[in-house]
């Protein structure tokens, strides 16, 4: 496993509460996304955070549980438009965009990171 040179984190850094239990789960990811997110989950996760993350939004939104977020939170995008299989067109940007529970959701939405220069 790839190892992060841990900088010392200031303790004034707002934590969040990760939505995904998997987030915690190795191998979900690709390209580093598990070693990122094993950092920040050991970092920054506090499950009385009042900002939620959300690790993939296009998963997120594009499930027959999906809800739209009425609370505060911060997501990432990963999915470059017109991008094919494995990924459903539901889960484009341009779609999610169309999609009434994450338009709802952005409401509440405290910021997104994208993770594709194509986004």
């Amino acid at each position: 496993m790839t190892e992060i040179n841990t900088v010392n984190i200031n303790r004034n850094v707002k934590k969040l509460f990760f939505l995904r239990k998997r987030t915690f789960e190795s191998g979900i990811h690709r390209d580093g996304w598990d070693v990122a997110n094993n950092h920040l989950s050991k970092n920054i996760h506090d499950p009385n955070s009042d900002i939620a993350f959300d690790d993939f939004c296009e998963i997120s939104f594009n499930t027959k549980e999906a809800f739209p977020y009425d609370f505060d939170w911060i997501g990432c995008l990963h999915i470059p438009c017109g991008i094919g299989y494995p990924y459903s067109p539901k889960s484009s940007l341009t779609a999610m965009l169309c999609d009434s529970l994450f338009k709802d959701s952005l409401k509440k939405c405290k910021g997104l990171y994208v993770l594709s220069y194509f986004l």
